[in-house]
């Protein structure tokens, strides 16, 4: 754990393991407390903040010309392959952008023209809530991370190592699990475009599998900023990821030559977990690492799934004799 300076605020922290920077950002503030009314007396500090992506929550995904003082017209449009569409956005609003709105020493590195072609419009949106639009819509994951003294914007497509990181009882490299499902907020988008009244352009996205199990659980989603069937389409898609079923998978791996961390995979690649019978394959979309004096270094990933094409089917046996009985009932 190295600190480091971040503006004239409280400082910094940067973690770095086995070489390689894992985690970077701002402290936002400090709690400090005391105790000397039990055996355990004596005073505490604890520091809070978040990691360097957290940054692109403090700017606005402005229309042109992206500065201050200055009436934006119209909507910020940007039609390319995904990884051009979130260069696009950071450098306008944050790493390149003009005046005070410029964030340092954020840069954007060489495209590698990672990811599908998207249509992003922007005005006036949260830059980090748009980012996340346009990663969705376009198959790729991006983070920001300080490496050689500047915090650098990094996109990536989920490197796919299912047949080599395998974690399992079996195996010996998996200590403990947990599992959870949660029910969408939504299975079914109504997404309307342009024009007015009955003119205005209507499109239905849905997940026919979820419907069929939680029942039609419908959303509204107003972007009268295009009317192009596609891009309402891309917008409708992207929301029903966002609301749709969602399942986590939190484990305790054991420290296992072929299944370490940083080692063998890192946050953003799709492994295996074997429980059960079943191999769950997803992406490892986070990691907690907890330092304790006892315990020593304790890493617990996270593989997470949302939308309809989900992976995890530890619950289809219970799902599907829910369904038979609710049959039985109306018969």
């Amino acid at each position: 754990l190295t600190a480091r300076s971040q503006g004239n605020g409280y400082g910094g922290i940067l973690v770095v393991r086995d070489g390689q920077a894992i985690f970077s950002g701002p402290i936002r503030g400090f709690n400090l407390s005391g105790n000397w009314s039990s055996s355990n007396e004596g005073e505490s500090i604890t520091f809070f903040g978040c990691d360097d992506t957290g940054v692109l929550a403090t700017r606005l995904a402005m229309p042109p010309p992206y500065k201050f003082q200055s009436t934006g017209v119209g909507w910020d449009t940007k039609t390319d392959n995904a990884e051009n569409a979130l260069i696009w956005l950071v450098d306008n609003n944050a790493a390149s952008a003009p005046d005070e709105r410029y964030v340092a020493p954020l840069i954007t590195l060489t495209s590698q023209n990672l990811g599908s072609t998207i249509t992003i419009r922007s005005r006036y949106e949260n830059l980090l809530d748009k980012m996340k639009e346009a990663a969705m819509a376009g198959g790729v994951g991006f983070r920001v991370i300080q490496n050689e003294f500047v915090m650098q914007l990094q996109i990536y497509v989920p490197e796919d190592k299912t047949n080599s990181v395998i974690f399992s009882k079996e195996r010996k490299n998996l200590a403990s699990y947990s599992y959870k499902t949660e029910s969408p907020t939504a299975n079914t988008v109504i997404v309307a475009g342009q024009n007015e009244g009955t003119a205005r352009n209507f499109r239905y996205i849905r997940d026919t599998q979820g419907q069929l199990f939680y029942g039609v659980m419908e959303t509204f989603l107003d972007r009268r900023d295009t009317n192009a069937n596609a891009e309402l389409d891309q917008a409708g898609q992207v929301e029903l990821q966002d609301k749709d079923e969602n399942t986590v998978l939190e484990i305790q791996p054991l420290d296992v030559i072929g299944s370490q961390f940083i080692t063998d995979y890192n946050v953003g690649d799709k492994v295996t977990i074997e429980l059960y019978d079943h191999q769950i394959q997803d992406i490892v979309r986070g990691v907690t690492i907890t330092l304790t004096k006892e315990n020593g270094e304790e890493i617990t990933p996270t593989v997470s799934s949302s939308g309809g094409d989900t992976n995890f089917h530890l619950f289809d046996q219970y799902k599907s004799l829910s369904s038979r009985i609710r049959k039985l009932e109306t018969i």
